[in-house]
Formats: C-alpha cells, sequence, structure tokens
C-alpha cells in the first residue's frame, strides 16, 4: 500500500487539475455532505481529498467545478477493510 500512496500522491502533484488524474478510478465521493473527491490506492484503501481554494470554483449545477481544481487538501487516507 505505501508504493500506491506514494504513486497516488506523485499523480496529484503532477496533475493540473483533479481531472487530469486517470489512476486510481478518481472519483466524486457520493452522499458526503462536503465536495470530496477519491482515488483508490488498493482494494479497500483510497485517499480523500478536497479542493483548497480561498474560493472554490463551482459548476452552474452547485458542483465542484473539478476541472478547474488545482489545489487539494488531503482529507484522510482510509482502509475500509482495516
Amino acid at each position: 500500500m505505501a508504493e500506491k500512496l506514494k504513486r497516488r500522491l506523485a499523480d496529484l502533484r503532477a496533475a493540473e487539475c483533479v481531472k487530469d488524474l486517470i489512476a486510481g478510478r478518481p472519483h466524486e465521493v457520493e452522499g458526503a455532505t462536503h465536495r470530496h473527491f477519491a482515488v483508490s490506492l488498493c482494494e479497500g484503501a483510497r485517499i480523500v481529498f478536497c479542493a483548497n481554494h480561498n474560493t472554490i470554483p463551482l459548476e452552474k449545477s452547485g458542483g465542484v467545478d473539478w476541472s478547474k481544481v488545482s489545489r487539494v487538501k488531503i482529507l484522510e487516507v482510509t482502509n475500509s477493510h482495516a
């Protein structure tokens, strides 16, 4: 898991925006009260993060415009199997 974590963190640093992420099945976290995004590490483990801008770029629908998010704050690294 440590190797996957290193790779995903490198992917986050290299991406110009969240929508550039392709590894780790990137997806918006459904049901979250705040707008969170996640990428998988390995079986059941994932990194959860949110936009880290003074003004969060939003779509007209009210959701985060992840194509304009270039700064993120990692909230947690979780493993649902632990």
